[in-house]
């Protein structure tokens, strides 16, 4: 694991009220930037092509599952732009599934650091989750790109500026998800073979390559829209394809998620910040 300046990470032992973890967390914010930056876009680093892979990798599987499900299953029926649309799914979809599973055994790999020092281990999925955005962020520009170029517009599309925010929002739900993963998998370190089975059934329950609303299936309809990966990948794909904002009901919707799943988590790591150096 590549690791960077730990001096202010002193050896010290005791516990922390929630305002002291707070202040501790928030004090260690520059080795969380510089973890994060250290780590980021590493994926082919040993190969020929580097991190070309980075956008190569998604941009072949959009290729595939367009074949596979517009042209051989027939999903695009009754979608006017699919590759826009499938575009905005798989690309989108494939940053939050690695957030998910960032956090799976997250602590195991950082044994090492937190085994030397006591310092609040909710900075490692922090620089994770940076690390996770910042690894993503080209392919979701080269989709967002790639969905406006295909959806012939007459006009510049205004609403994709609000792609930004939504995208922000969505990660600090997925922070939110990878603390709770992380500490999880901490505690019974099989679990994160369920995390790898999860996050495949949520790319089938996720409308990443179906319109959600044309589904027969009126209980399985709802059960999508439940998700807030579907809501996700919905928002993104009205401003990319249509010029169009979500509802307001939508970002609420995604807040809420957002705000549970980081209490949750945080309320975890606090109150168990002491057993973390006991990880195996």
């Amino acid at each position: 694991m590549h690791l960077v300046d730990d001096t202010s990470l002193s050896p010290i032992n005791r516990h922390f009220s929630i305002s002291e973890y707070i202040g501790a967390a928030w004090s260690r914010r520059a080795f969380i930037l510089e973890e994060a930056k250290a780590t980021a876009f590493s994926q082919g680093r040993d190969t020929s092509l580097g991190k070309l892979w980075l956008v190569l990798d998604p941009i072949l599987q959009v290729a595939l599952y367009t074949v596979v499900f517009g042209l051989v299953l027939n999903a695009s029926h009754g979608i006017e732009n699919y590759i826009g649309f499938i575009v905005i799914g798989v690309i989108f979809f494939g940053f939050v599934s690695k957030g998910l599973n960032s956090g799976s055994l997250l602590l195991q790999r950082f044994r090492g650091l937190i085994s030397t020092f006591d310092f609040p281990k909710i900075v490692i999925p922090a620089a994770t989750a940076i690390r996770v955005a910042l690894d993503n962020s080209p392919a979701c520009a080269i989709a967002a790109i790639m969905a406006i170029a295909t959806s012939n517009f007459s006009h510049f599309p205004l609403a994709p500026l609000l792609s930004i925010p939504l995208f922000l929002l969505m990660s600090t739900l997925v922070f939110g998800a990878t603390l709770i993963i992380s500490w999880i998998t901490f505690k019974v370190s099989d679990f994160h073979q369920v995390i790898g089975l999860g996050t495949r059934a949520l790319f089938f329950l996720s409308g990443v390559f179906f319109d959600v609303n044309q589904s027969s299936n009126e209980a399985l309809r709802h059960l999508i829209q439940l998700n807030p990966i579907s809501t996700f990948l919905t928002g993104l794909r009205s401003m990319f394809l249509y010029d169009q904002i979500p509802p307001f009901s939508d970002w609420v919707y995604l807040a809420i998620w957002s705000a549970v799943l980081n209490i949750v988590g945080f309320i975890a790591y606090w109150r168990y910040e002491g057993s973390f150096s006991n990880v195996g």
